[in-house]
């Protein structure tokens, strides 16, 4: 069984490319493969910032042949009373090319019916890959791309040369204007010169180019990397905890090599933060701390050169790292000359987003929002007062030097100028904090005062995008507004605080009633269907089961905390022996009236049978208890009562008496008090028809 070896040689790529290309590849390559050979074949990626490489074993020597049927005339049409083939055969036959005697008569899901069976010989495996490889490789997806040498063709970087072996053989493959050969390349300055490779043997692959200086495995390279950098920290008492970087310097080098450098020690004066913007956003290099976690003055970087040539390395680095730090320590004295509170007027000038105003603009409305949200919330004395001076100042860093050339610090500058300036620590604190979480694996903000501040910025941001029609479509978010409301959920939920996702956002949209061309009722109804959906996806995320996240959903998601009660209630409640009970009994109730919109007053002249009679009693007798645990929020202790109260008596209930009876009123009556049992649990607690029980 033949083995494929493709390597796609280019120029140097952007290292956060790398890896998403060698999953499209592999992707790619294994669905075409299946589909044209009946079978997946083993598919192992592998690759640098200049070679993307593909390894495909237990190729068959062709495609299976291929039988194709096609319908003809029925076979009483097809045959006349002797058996002899009529006009309707003949004629099909003709038109399939094939003989009369050739075509068979099968069973078919229509009936018997004359069909031509017509087999295709499978093709050889190397015309299916010359005709699969270049719409992959032409199909491949990157943030940005470059158009080269073929009309049409787009691909990150360049390429510069292509590799194919098929077993022994060259397989010609052909991609932006590059016929395949059977070499490779070695590192760049260590081995310059075409590797030739007599076959197509992972093995040999990987060993020939470890000979010239390039472990083409990044799993390797990571974990050589991980252990030298390890190490290395290990040195000065800290611990390595920068995976992120790595994962991204892995695909910035073809070997392991660890580098030291070092830094005066008069810029560990500058905050912690500046440091490490500079070395890992800038310069990819590895900041080190010592055992009490503090920086010292010493960096890491991965180095792309052998041990030989450490010294220039890291002479080299020393002097680009340093010039930065000067930049940095210039641009910290020059913005700590003036006061955060000098800065706001210059916020005018600054623009948030053409229809919704300035900076300025923005901070007045943030000021309101974030006093109200405090006063609602009453967490702790003094909140509204710290929360509206850090909110007044939570965007004036944006007009710093440091924010300027590192925006990446942007609330983390305005903390330690406003620190600086002798701010309330609790303000300072929220404006370090108001841009948490960032991304999924940021923690929310820790103080009252920061949470406060980080919902009331995100919700001013959905109230004003949503309000001048500005929604995300598709993929399309250029204001991250998923990415803001999951904000709002994750600090809603993870710092328990019970607000009104319909009152916040009626607040968040009061300065843009005159914004846009929509009411304003029809804005926040597709903000709370736009929150809905972000919390159902979130709540997914975080592998809780799907029909009870629905079922909670589906009974109201307006305190996003109560949610993940209810959720959380369920999740206990589902392997209890009484879970079939409540779900059926919620389940049958609601099934029944679905369509029932009318009243739902009970007359009890109208209760003429005794099971009806029964469970009016139970419900009058039970009803408030069931609602008062409820709004404890005690949900298992309400679900046990409900079951224990209507499971029995409904299922004997919908046994003796039939529901929809000719007479208007009666049937009404019956509707309604089974409404009214169902909503005991479904209005307020989970809507248990969206859940399945055997």
């Amino acid at each position: 069984m033949p083995d494929l070896l493709l390597e796609i040689g280019t120029e140097e790529l952007p290292a956060r490319c790398v890896q998403p290309a060698l999953e499209q590849l592999c992707e790619g390559i294994g669905s075409a493969l299946a589909e044209a050979l009946g079978q997946r074949p083993e598919v192992t990626t592998l690759g640098t910032h200049r070679r993307l490489t593909v390894f495909a074993t237990g190729l068959p020597e062709a495609q299976p042949p291929r039988e194709k049927l096609v319908l003809g005339p029925p076979a009483q049409v097809a045959f006349d009373s002797a058996g002899k083939p009529t006009k309707s055969a003949l004629g099909f036959a003709r038109s399939q090319a094939v003989a009369v005697d050739d075509l068979e008569v099968r069973d078919t899901e229509r009936g018997r019916y004359l069909c031509a069976i017509k087999r295709t010989p499978g093709r050889p495996v190397a015309d299916v890959l010359l005709e699969a490889l270049p719409a992959v490789i032409g199909g491949l997806s990157f943030p940005k791309s470059m158009y080269w040498r073929t009309p049409g063709f787009r691909f990150a970087r360049p390429i510069r040369y292509l590799l194919a072996l098929l077993d022994e053989d060259v397989l010609p493959l052909e991609v932006a204007g590059l016929r395949a050969g059977r070499t490779t390349r070695g590192h760049p300055f260590l081995a310059p010169d075409e590797i030739a490779l007599e076959r197509a043997d992972l093995g040999l692959y990987l060993q020939r180019l470890e000979r010239a200086g390039v472990i083409a495995d990044e799993r390797r390279r990571r974990a050589g990397l991980g252990r030298a950098l390890e190490d290395s920290t290990s040195r000065h008492g800290g611990q390595f905890a920068e995976e992120e970087l790595l994962d991204e310097v892995t695909f910035m080098v073809e070997l392991v090599n660890v580098v030291e450098g070092s830094f005066p020690e008069e810029f560990l004066n500058l905050p912690g933060e500046v440091l490490e913007a500079a070395m890992k956003n800038h310069q990819r290099y590895f900041p080190v701390h010592n055992a009490e976690g503090e920086l010292v003055a010493r960096f890491l970087l991965a180095s792309n050169r052998p041990s030989e040539a450490d010294d220039a390395v890291r002479a080299g680095n020393e002097r680009v790292l340093v010039a930065r730090l000067f930049d940095a320590k210039f641009f910290y004295n020059e913005d700590l000359a003036r006061p955060l509170r000098d800065r706001l007027a210059e916020l005018e000038q600054l623009m948030f987003q053409e229809q919704l105003g300035s900076y300025r603009e923005k901070t007045d409305r943030l000021v309101g929002l974030a006093e109200t949200l405090a006063a609602q919330m009453n967490l702790e004395e003094g909140l509204p007062s710290a929360v509206g001076r850090a909110a007044l100042l939570a965007k004036a860093d944006l007009t710093t030097e440091m924010v300027t050339e590192f925006p990446e610090l942007q609330g983390i500058m305005g903390r330690e100028y406003a620190r600086a300036d002798g701010e309330p620590e609790s303000a300072c604190l929220a404006i370090g904090e108001q841009y948490l979480p960032r991304r999924g694996e940021d923690p929310v903000p820790a103080t009252n005062a920061g949470a406060v501040l980080a919902l009331a910025d995100r919700l001013d941001t959905l109230a004003g995008c949503f309000a001048v029609g500005l929604v995300p479509t598709g993929s399309a978010d250029p204001y991250a507004l998923r990415r803001a409301a999951l904000g709002v959920l994750r600090i809603l939920i993870e710092k328990e605080l019970p607000l009104s996702l319909r009152q916040v956002l009626t607040q968040a949209l009061e300065p843009f009633t005159e914004k846009g061309d929509r009411p304003t009722d029809q804005v926040l109804s597709d903000l709370l269907s736009f929150f809905r959906d972000r919390l159902t996806n979130l709540l997914l995320e975080q592998s809780h089961d799907l029909e009870l996240v629905r079922a909670v959903v589906a009974s109201g998601y307006d305190d996003a905390t109560d949610v993940v009660q209810r959720l959380e209630a369920l999740e206990v409640l589902a392997p209890e022996p009484s879970w079939r009970d409540l779900v059926k009994a919620v389940e049958r109730t609601h099934n029944i009236t679905r369509d029932y919109t009318g009243t739902l007053r009970v007359d009890e002249n109208l209760l003429q049978e005794a099971e009806e009679q029964k469970l009016w009693k139970l419900y009058e007798d039970t009803s408030e208890t069931v609602k008062n645990l409820i709004a404890e929020r005690n949900y298992p202790e309400a679900a046990e009562t409900f079951t224990r109260t209507f499971a029995g008596p409904l299922h004997v209930f919908f046994e003796e008496v039939f529901v929809n009876v000719e007479e208007e009123a009666l049937r009404n009556n019956r509707l309604a008090l089974l409404k009214n049992i169902n909503l005991l649990i479904s209005e307020r607690f989970a809507d248990l028809s969206q859940v399945y029980v055997e």
